[in-house]
């Protein structure tokens, strides 16, 4: 296919020379310099002419842009391209988590970095059972059985393992119940004050020490039930008449109660009114949206803190200006 263009015009450049008479020892001279004009001035059109599929070139070439080409130019690796033009989150899967596979619902999932857009995905986690084992949720568990206790929690039916239906079939006292997957796990303390001990209630399913009060009548003089326990509460017409763990509140000195994080020491936190050390959080997500701050604008800056249950704790957060040129932070808030 390269051949047939440059021998036409081989052929016009010979039929249009041929004309002309030239000296006998000149013609070689004037061969060689046709094949030369043949090469530089055809050979060059014939194989970066015009295509649309690499077969149409000559080999080795490839079609670019509708040109045959000598070689294929690789385009430049921009990375992960988010959608809409978002934010990337991730370059790999410890980005988005600690990989730890989890139960969402009946679905054993986990966290992962999708690299084509650099955005954190959820995806299915399947464990890797041996024989004679099987996937139930994120864990596996025997098939054949003689017993229930070789069932790791289900129950063994006719030599094979199988979930449970009931909470009858995990235990006769209630002490086990068959949870949402099917599996027999331990069941809660209590129902009622009745399953504790005389001198404990049950509160939330869990036996706990019966509080020294309910009512400020259960107390003495001068003395209120404060969180189930008697405390002295004095009249008072100021803190100073009140210890120092207490605080003239309404006329009468009442324990101390944190408003806030700047109430307690730098390594507390104020939870419910109390100093407590802070929970351990592994992962949090921001709430405050990004978006274009103007000049004297102040955007309140949100997260939330969660624990490895997913639950959400109590955290303070220290927030960062990536460019105090443009917006700096106060306190929780970030001022333009």
């Amino acid at each position: 296919m390269v051949a047939a263009p440059q021998k036409r015009c081989f052929d016009r450049l010979v039929s249009h020379e041929s004309e002309r008479t030239l000296p006998p020892g000149l013609q070689g001279v004037w061969l060689l310099a046709m094949v030369l004009l043949l090469v530089a001035g055809c050979g060059r059109t014939a194989l970066e002419r015009q295509c649309t599929v690499d077969q149409e070139c000559a080999e080795g070439w490839v079609c670019l842009n509708e040109v045959c080409t000598p070689e294929e130019i690789e385009e430049e690796d921009t990375g992960p391209i988010p959608p809409d033009g978002g934010e990337i989150e991730c370059s790999d899967d410890l980005d988005c988590g600690d990989g730890v596979c989890r139960l969402d619902g009946d679905i054993c999932t986990v966290n992962t970095c999708n690299t084509s857009t650099g955005q954190c995905v959820v995806s299915d986690c399947n464990p890797d059972c041996g024989a004679g084992t099987e996937a139930v949720g994120c864990e596996c568990f025997p098939v054949q059985c003689t017993e229930d206790e070789e069932c790791l929690g289900r129950i063994c039916e006719d030599g094979t393992c199988r979930g449970c239906v009931s909470d009858g079939e995990c235990s006769a006292d209630g002490s086990m119940i068959c949870g949402d997957n099917g599996i027999c796990e331990e069941g809660p303390e209590c129902q009622i004050d009745d399953h504790c001990r005389p001198f404990e209630v049950c509160d939330d399913e869990v036996c706990v020490d019966r509080p020294e009060c309910t009512f400020d009548d259960d107390c003495g003089e001068s003395e209120q039930c404060i969180a189930g326990v008697c405390t002295y509460t004095p009249d008072c017409e100021d803190d100073s008449q009140c210890s120092a763990q207490a605080e003239c509140v309404g006329g009468v000195c009442q324990t101390r109660l944190c408003r806030g994080n700047s109430d307690c020491p730098d390594d507390e936190l104020c939870d419910a009114g109390e100093c407590v050390p802070p929970p351990v959080s592994t992962d949090c997500i921001v709430i405050t949206d990004a978006q274009t701050i103007a000049p004297n604008e102040r955007i309140p800056l949100e997260a939330f803190a969660f624990n490895d249950l997913g639950q959400g704790v109590a955290a303070s957060f220290v927030w960062n200006s990536s460019d105090p040129s443009v917006a700096e932070i106060d306190g929780q808030d970030l001022v333009g």
